[in-house]
């Protein structure tokens, strides 16, 4: 299996994960009135750890191993991610408009993003990243949970 891998970089992988987190770009350098977001941290050290971890092993995987492209990459998850990095940005869009709903908070901004990469590991072909992306996905959308519902 590591044979299928080498160390280099991933344009694709490195192209998903810089359009995703754009949106947070944006956010620390100009947050909204109401940044309910700055609050979303949990009172537990492991889960806070756990969320940093898995989302730099994510990016790591992501971005690190490179696969070479071929006909059988299936476009459909190629789709799937762009799908969720859309819904990903309409949330951020909602947020930034004043609708701070805690349903949109958890499925648009917590679960939208590992979706997107766990889409494009697929489609990359990439499975060394689905297990800290698993990881992250369930992390960080508990702790979104733990604030806002």
């Amino acid at each position: 299996m590591w044979k299928r891998y080498r160390i280099g970089l991933c344009g694709w992988g490195l192209a998903v994960y810089l359009l995703q987190i754009l949106p947070n770009l944006i956010w620390m350098l100009w947050p909204p009135e109401n940044d309910v977001l700055s609050q979303n941290t949990s009172p537990y050290l492991g889960l806070e750890l756990s969320e940093k971890i898995s989302g730099v092993l994510l990016a790591a995987g992501l971005i690190l191993p490179k696969r070479q492209l071929s006909s059988r990459n299936h476009p459909v998850f190629l789709f799937l991610s762009i799908g969720f990095l859309c819904g990903y940005y309409a949330a951020w869009g909602c947020y930034f408009a004043g609708m701070v709903q805690p349903w949109l908070l958890v499925a648009g901004l917590a679960a939208m993003p590992p979706l997107c990469f766990a889409a494009c590991a697929v489609w990359l072909r990439n499975g060394l990243v689905l297990f800290p992306c698993a990881l992250f996905a369930v992390v960080h959308v508990t702790i979104t949970c733990q604030t806002y519902l």
